[in-house]
C-alpha cells in the first residue's frame, strides 16, 4: 500500500506486448518491441531483464543464463507467461514479424526467477501450434501444476480436440483464431489437448485467463476478427468444463489486453485498462 502513488525513478525505455512477472520484492520486465516514427518494430531480447525494486522503485538491468542459445526464448510479441510456487517462470508462444511474413511460436521456455536460468522444455506428444495472445493460467489438477492455455491467434490448423474451432482473420486467410485448450504438465513437460464440454467460448485473442482458485479460471473478453468481446466463462480443469457467467448489474466494455487481478482475498475480479472500440485505451 505505501508503494501506491510513488513513480520509479531511472524508468527505462518505453516497449508494448512485453511480458512481466512478480517475484519476491521485484519486478521482472522482458521482451516485446517498441515502434520507431517509420512504423518499424525494433524487439527486445529475452536475454537481458529490467528488474523493479519494489521497495526502492529504481530499475536496474540483469543478463539472464542458459545453457544454450536455443534455451533463451526468440525474439518476440504476443507471448504468455506464468509463475509456478512463486519462482518458476513459464512462457509459451509468441510472433514475429509483420502481416506480410509473420512466424508464430510454440515453445515453452522456463526460467528461474532467482537465478534468471533459462531453460527449453523438451516436450513431448502432440502439441499445440504456434500462436500469440492466448490466455493462460497455472491451475492444480490430479496434483500436478498444469499450464492451461485457451484460444489465441496463428496459422491455419486441423484442431486435434473435438468440437474445437478455427476462424480465419479478414484478409489473411491462412492466420486466424481458436478456441483450443491445452493443459501442460509441469511435472513431466507434457502436453494434453482438452477435450471440453459445456458452453465454450467463441475462438479469440487479446482475452484473460485468471485462476480464481487451484482449478476454476475465469476468461474475460478478448477479440474475435475486429469485433471486440465481453463475455465471461469459467473453466473448471477438475471436470474440463466451460460454463457462461451472467453479470449481475452493468456489463463489461468490451475490451481486449486488458489485466486482470484477484482482490479482497479471493472474493472479486478487478479488471483494468486494455484496448476497446476503435483501439482506445479503457
Amino acid at each position: 500500500v505505501s508503494l501506491i502513488g510513488r513513480m520509479a525513478v531511472n524508468c527505462p525505455e518505453s516497449r508494448l506486448y512485453h511480458l512481466s512477472a512478480v517475484i519476491g520484492k521485484e519486478m521482472l520486465v522482458w521482451g516485446g518491441a517498441t515502434e520507431s516514427e517509420t512504423g518499424e518494430w525494433r524487439y527486445f531480447s529475452h536475454d537481458t531483464f529490467l528488474c523493479l525494486n519494489l521497495r526502492t522503485m529504481r530499475w536496474s538491468e540483469r543478463r539472464t543464463t542458459s545453457n544454450s542459445p536455443s534455451d533463451i526464448p526468440r525474439e518476440s510479441t504476443g507471448a504468455n507467461t506464468v509463475v509456478v510456487n512463486d519462482r518458476m517462470i513459464y512462457q509459451f508462444g509468441g510472433m514475429y514479424g509483420t502481416s506480410a511474413g509473420r512466424e508464430f511460436f510454440n515453445d515453452v521456455h522456463k526460467l528461474d526467477g532467482l537465478s534468471l536460468e533459462w531453460n527449453k522444455m523438451e516436450c513431448d506428444g502432440a502439441r499445440p501450434n504456434g500462436r500469440s495472445f492466448c490466455g493462460m493460467c497455472v491451475l492444480e489438477k490430479e496434483g500436478d501444476d498444469v499450464v492451461v492455455v485457451v484460444g489465441g491467434r496463428g496459422k491455419r490448423i486441423v484442431s486435434l480436440i473435438p468440437g474445437s474451432q478455427w476462424i480465419a482473420v479478414p484478409g489473411s486467410p491462412e492466420e486466424g483464431v481458436n478456441n483450443e485448450v491445452w493443459l501442460f504438465s509441469t511435472t513431466n513437460n507434457h502436453w494434453n489437448p482438452a477435450d471440453c464440454k459445456g458452453t465454450r467460448p467463441s475462438p479469440r485473442d487479446g482475452h484473460s485467463l485468471t485462476s480464481i482458485d487451484k482449478s476454476r479460471a475465469v476468461l474475460i473478453g478478448g477479440t474475435l476478427n475486429g469485433q471486440l468481446l465481453n463475455d465471461v466463462f469459467c473453466f473448471n480443469v477438475d471436470f474440463l468444463e466451460w460454463s457462461l457467467i451472467k453479470l449481475v448489474g452493468e456489463d463489461i466494455l468490451p475490451q481486449f489486453f486488458h489485466s486482470v487481478f484477484l482482490i479482497n482475498k479471493g472474493k472479486h475480479l478487478f479488471v483494468f485498462g486494455g484496448a476497446g472500440q476503435d483501439l482506445c485505451p479503457t
